[in-house]
């Protein structure tokens, strides 16, 4: 799971493929990501 707080929600994604075409599809820019947690650290 790789959690993330995008504009002030925090956000769960399955897996970094999934968040990746999510946040493109949503046009999110990079600056508006901030890491949470990721439990593959």
């Amino acid at each position: 799971m790789i959690v993330k707080k995008i504009r002030g929600m925090i956000i769960v994604f399955p897996s970094e493929d999934i968040m990746n075409k999510v946040l493109k599809d949503a046009e999110i820019k990079p600056e508006e990501i901030e890491d949470v947690k990721n439990d593959k650290q």
